[in-house]
């Protein structure tokens, strides 16, 4: 099983944090979810199914299923037509849902699973500060915002402080048997409870050391940092599998990278279609290097972003479709090199033209943990005559 999947249910809630961690290296192909099912596959039929299913993310005493309570129950939210909506109102400041695929980290080939369902429990702090963002990203979603789109309104939420940041104690319960938290895991990994930290605490937790029972990783920028401690035993009282005699996470998962890389060049394409300029260049680290077809170097970010802005405001830029095969991947510690072959095709002057053409793209890890664009050469292959 691949904890980098159980995980990711966690950010900004629950699913991001499955997306860096590994216990299982695969060799992930293209994503098989690249972009929103139909929305009725991300539902569940039955509302007291999920509210049942709800419930089961933390201890009875908790969510109300006790008899007696300890302390009152949480609240329950279900998906409704625009957005989670309460099913049961709660006395205790805990809030239980159940969170889908879009709750993962923003790279994750899973963003888009509608088979996802990851029960999940928050306590009052978590509720006030993690929550709402979790619930905007769901309204967000349901209105039909793209993945891009969501990106750049998170990334406005938290300049804004929109977005806070974890309270102190901020934690949730992930407990439930029956939740299905990625493919890979197929179910719902291990039981774990997650703790909410501010981007770069990692480290200062030990997550992830030789021998630590914390596993996790801190994130974009833009998301929190979230910290995993599996349990011993299920919500309902019975014994968990035991977990993994070691956690494999300090090389992350070249498979689950390189989907990731495909999708951000894909990305790429789009804004270069869309003639954006803007977020052309932002794909680019500040010392990348350009090497466009018979033409001199391009160096440095500012430079780069020039050049696209002249390329687009070209009258014979016309948007055109593109086929890229990875033909090579390789990472080297926090640098991924990968090479392809693309055919595309244009219409200019009322005249189809065809091309193919080969590309070297040198990817950096930047310090947020994202992946931006630092060597880009490409050319065309000549037709054969």
């Amino acid at each position: 099983m691949n904890q980098r999947r159980a995980v990711g249910i966690l950010a900004p809630t629950a699913l991001a944090a499955w997306s860096w961690s590994g216990l299982a290296q695969s060799q992930a192909p293209k994503t098989p979810y690249p972009e929103m099912a139909p929305v009725e596959q991300y539902r569940i039929a039955s509302r007291e199914d999920e509210i049942a299913l709800a419930r089961s993310a933390s201890p009875p005493s908790i969510s109300g299923d006790a008899r007696p309570s300890i302390s009152g129950d949480a609240r329950v939210l279900v998906l409704g037509s625009r957005g989670y909506e309460t099913a049961v109102k709660g006395k205790n400041g805990f809030v239980c849902f159940v969170e889908r695929s879009w709750a993962a980290g923003f790279d994750d080939p899973e963003f888009w699973n509608p088979k996802l369902r990851a029960p999940n429990c928050f306590n009052p702090p978590a509720a006030r500060t993690e929550l709402p963002q979790y619930l905007k990203r769901s309204e967000w979603v349901l209105a039909g915002a793209t993945r891009q789109q969501i990106i750049n309104r998170t990334r406005a939420a938290v300049a804004s402080h929109d977005f806070k940041a974890p309270e102190p104690g901020a934690f949730s319960f992930m407990l439930s048997k029956n939740g299905y938290l990625s493919d890979d895991a197929a179910g719902p990994w291990l039981p774990h409870v997650m703790f909410f930290l501010l981007h770069g605490q990692a480290n200062d937790w030990g997550a992830n050391k030789e021998g630590s029972p914390i596993v996790g990783r801190d994130g974009s920028a833009i998301e929190t940092t979230i910290l995993v401690v599996p349990v011993r035993s299920w919500s309902d009282g019975s014994p968990a599998p035991p977990p993994p005699e070691k956690h494999l996470i300090a090389g992350e998962d070249q498979g689950r990278i390189k989907a990731a890389l495909e999708e951000r060049y894909k990305e790429w394409l789009a804004a270069e279609n869309r003639r954006d300029a803007e977020t052309l260049t932002n794909f680019y680290d500040d010392n990348a290097v350009l090497m466009p077809s018979k033409e001199e170097p391009v160096i440095g970010k500012a430079a780069i972003g020039e050049w696209h802005k002249k390329l687009v405001a070209d009258p014979r830029f016309v948007p055109f479709t593109l086929t890229l095969d990875w033909n090579s991947f390789h990472l080297v510690g926090d640098v991924a090199i990968t090479t392809a072959v693309f055919e595309g095709d244009l219409t200019r002057d009322g005249r189809q033209i065809h091309f193919r053409g080969k590309a070297l793209l040198v990817w950096k890890k930047q310090k947020d943990t994202s992946w931006k664009i630092f060597r880009y050469m490409y050319d065309e292959i000549p037709a054969k005559k």
